[in-house]
C-alpha cells in the first residue's frame, strides 16, 4: 500500500480527477473502494466471533489489508490535523507495484509518499533514492536503504518471542504456519518471523523439522487446512506459531474440527494483536500498528519542514501478549533442551 500526501491548497490542481490523464481517476476510485473496505473491517473486528468467521474478504490481497487497518487509522488521524491531504493507492499485482513505485513519487503528483509493507527490490532503489519528493517506508526494508527514512518492525525478534514463549512452556514440537516466504510483491514480515522461529529453535538445541513448517496463501481458511495437515502428522506438534492472528484463527478452527482442546491439547500463538485477538483470548505478539502509522506521518512531516534532514531508521518494539491459548504440553516431548 502506498500513501501520497499533498497540500490542501493544491487539492484542485493535484487531486486525481482534475488531471488530463484518465489513469489517476481510476486510482482515486480504487482508493475509495479500499477505504470503504477498510472501514467495514474496522467495524467487523468489533463484532462477535461468529460474524468474523462467517465473513470473507473479497480477495487474497485484501486479506493482507486487515493488518494495515490500524496503520491507516494512525496515518489518517495525523493527516487530518495537518495541512496535507491523503490519497491511498492499494497494490494488488506486480504491474501496479512497478507503476506506483516509479510514478507516484513525483512532484507533480504528490508532496510526499509513505510506502507501507512493500519492501523495494534492487531495481526499485534508484527510483526511490533519487525521487524528487520525500519518502518514508513503514514496515518495509532493504539492505541498501540507508538513504531513505524508515519505520520498521523487528519481526525477527517478534518471531523469537513467540517461539521462545512456547519453549519456555515446555514445548519442543513446535509447528509454524506462514505466508509464502518468497512471493512476487516481496512482503518480508513472514520471512523475518520465520527466521526468528529458526533462531529460537537453534538457541535451545531443538532440531528444525521441515515438515513442521507449512507455508501458503494468507487467510483463515488456508491456515485451517495447513493446520489440519500439521496435526495429522504421525507425531504432530504440541504447539503452533501462526505468523498472523488471522492465520491463528484458522488454527483454532482446525483444532475445533479435530476435537482438540486449546490450550489443553494444543497451544496456539499468533502475531499482530488485531482487535479480535483479545476477544478470542489469543496469545500473540503485539506490534504497534497504530503507532507505526502515526510515526511514519510524523517523520514525513518533519522531512517536509526540514528537507535536508539526515535519513533515520526507527525500529519499533514488539511485545509478547500471553492470553488463554498457550499452556504447557500435556504429554512429555521427545526433544531435550541442548542449551
Amino acid at each position: 500500500m502506498i500513501a501520497g500526501f499533498f497540500r490542501l491548497k493544491d487539492r484542485r490542481s493535484r487531486r486525481p480527477g482534475f488531471a488530463v490523464d484518465p489513469w489517476p481517476v481510476h486510482l482515486w476510485k480504487r482508493a475509495q473502494e479500499v477505504l470503504r473496505f477498510a472501514r467495514s473491517w474496522v467495524g467487523l473486528l468489533k463484532e462477535m466471533e461468529e460474524i468474523w468467521l462467517a465473513t470473507r474478504p473479497r480477495s487474497e490481497r485484501e486479506k493482507q489489508v486487515v493488518r494495515e487497518i490500524e496503520r491507516l487509522r494512525g496515518i489518517q488521524k495525523l493527516v487530518a490535523e495537518s495541512a496535507y491531504d491523503l490519497i491511498i493507492y492499494n497494490v494488488e499485482n506486480i504491474w501496479q507495484r512497478d507503476t506506483y513505485m516509479r510514478e507516484i513519487p513525483r512532484r507533480e503528483r504528490t508532496d510526499g509518499v509513505i510506502i507501507i509493507s512493500l519492501s523495494p527490490r534492487n531495481e526499485d532503489i534508484p527510483y526511490l533514492v533519487h525521487a524528487d519528493v520525500p519518502i518514508v517506508l513503514v514496515d518495509a526494508n532493504h539492505p541498501s536503504l540507508d538513504q531513505l527514512n524508515r519505520v520498521i518492525i523487528d519481526d525477527v525478534r517478534g518471531g523469537c518471542q513467540a517461539t521462545q514463549h512456547l519453549i519456555d512452556l515446555g514445548h519442543r514440537r513446535i509447528g509454524l504456519i506462514s505466508d509464502y516466504l518468497e512471493e512476487p510483491l516481496n512482503f518480508t514480515s513472514s520471512r523475518d518471523r520465520y527466521h526468528g522461529y529458526c533462531q529460537s529453535l537453534q538457541a535451545f538445541g531443538i532440531p528444525y523439522i521441515p515438515e513442521y513448517h507449512i507455508q501458503g496463501e494468507h487467510g483463515r481458511t488456508q491456515a485451517c487446512r495447513m493446520a489440519i495437515e500439521l496435526l495429522s502428522l504421525p507425531q504432530p506438534p504440541t504447539a503452533i506459531f501462526a505468523t498472523s492472528d488471522t492465520q491463528a484463527m484458522g488454527v483454532l478452527q482446525a483444532a475445533r474440527e479435530l476435537g482438540l482442546r486449546v490450550p489443553d491439547d494444543l497451544s496456539v500463538i499468533g502475531y499482530d494483536d488485531i482487535e479480535v485477538a483479545e476477544y478470542l483470548g489469543l496469545s500473540t505478539v503485539r506490534q504497534l500498528l497504530l503507532k507505526t502509522g502515526q510515526r511514519g506521518v510524523e517523520l514525513l512531516l518533519e522531512i517536509l519542514q526540514q528537507p535536508q534532514m539526515h535519513p533515520v531508521c526507527e525500529v519499533m518494539p514488539t511485545e509478547l501478549v500471553v492470553r488463554g491459548t498457550t499452556a504447557p504440553p500435556k504429554m512429555p516431548n521427545n526433544f531435550e533442551i541442548g542449551r
